[in-house]
């Protein structure tokens, strides 16, 4: 019974002790690599207006690549947004596409650390809606050989917001922390909501604390768009977790200027662990019954 009772303890306090303690690329197998830089670009523009805006590509790879550049409609699916092209993603708040065109060219032939500035325009029509639009500039590499393609695409996202009538409405609706894990990484759930007809960028801080003794283990600073009438799924991770421990864990995220918070004591806990744990346990008290029965 002791020896048990000694046996629980040292596992209890071995347990106790390890709990405290901007670039977008298409790349195929073949060597051909493009690098795009920045991936997005924002606007607020006025019916009837121009402007212009660019972004950079190089070839980052070493052979010789040619590529293309097109504006296309996007839209998302929801609650993940995973992409949407084509005509799926064509609606009211996807006609940026339509206004975008190219100053210097669409095709371009790059050597190896040979970059271009891709420049276009925005023509807004006179009677354009007032709200969101988005668009995608998709640089499309060609094959010329290569026998496996992976990745052949690199996208340079395009926001707007047209003046006019303007409705900002987004909110987060939940957070989520598990509270009990077999395995890392600790990860938090965000549900947002835009019920306007802007867009919204909300900002996250995950801070992961030790649980004893308060010292700071982790922040993680996150950025997440929240399209118009599109509700999200945000999962945030620290992948950088142990594989056991106790933690505070705080998630915070601002939109449209309010904080939403919460706050949650995380246990790492491998399986194996509550395995040991349960067989230990299960002898305990085999032990005990045993010794009523004498």
């Amino acid at each position: 019974m002791k020896t048990l009772t000694k046996i629980l303890g040292c596992l209890t306090a071995v347990t106790l002790v390890a709990a405290s303690a901007g670039v977008a690329y298409a790349n195929n197998e073949s060597g051909r690599r493009l690098l795009m830089s920045p991936i997005e670009s924002r606007f607020t523009l006025d019916p009837g207006m121009q402007t212009a805006g660019e972004f950079t590509i190089k070839n980052n790879g070493n052979q010789t690549l040619t590529f293309d550049v097109r504006a296309e409609a996007v839209d998302v699916n929801v609650p993940d947004y995973s992409d949407i092209f084509g005509d799926a993603a064509k609606s009211s708040q996807t006609l940026l596409a339509n206004w975008i065109t190219f100053d210097n060219g669409t095709e371009w032939t790059l050597q190896p650390d040979e970059y271009v500035q891709v420049k276009y325009n925005i023509n807004v029509p006179t009677n354009a809606p007032g709200g969101a639009q988005r668009a995608v500039i998709l640089a499309t590499m060609r094959d010329e050989g290569a026998t496996i393609d992976v990745h052949r695409q690199a996208a340079h996202r395009v926001f707007a917001t047209v003046t006019g009538d303007l409705r900002s409405s987004a909110s987060v609706t939940r957070i989520r922390i598990p509270s009990l894990l077999f395995r890392a990484p600790i990860r938090s759930h965000v549900k947002l909501e835009n019920t306007g007809n802007t867009d919204e960028w909300a900002s996250g801080t995950m801070t992961i604390e030790n649980f004893f003794g308060g010292r700071e283990r982790a922040r993680i600073e996150t950025s997440h768009v929240v399209l118009s009438e599109r509700p999200r799924d945000v999962e945030i991770r620290w992948e950088g977790a142990p594989g056991i421990g106790i933690f505070r864990v705080t998630q915070e995220i601002t939109l449209l200027g309010k904080t939403t918070s919460e706050s949650s004591v995380v246990f790492i806990i491998p399986l194996y662990l509550i395995v040991i744990v349960g067989l230990l346990l299960a002898l305990l008290i085999g032990k005990i019954i045993l010794d009523r029965k004498r």
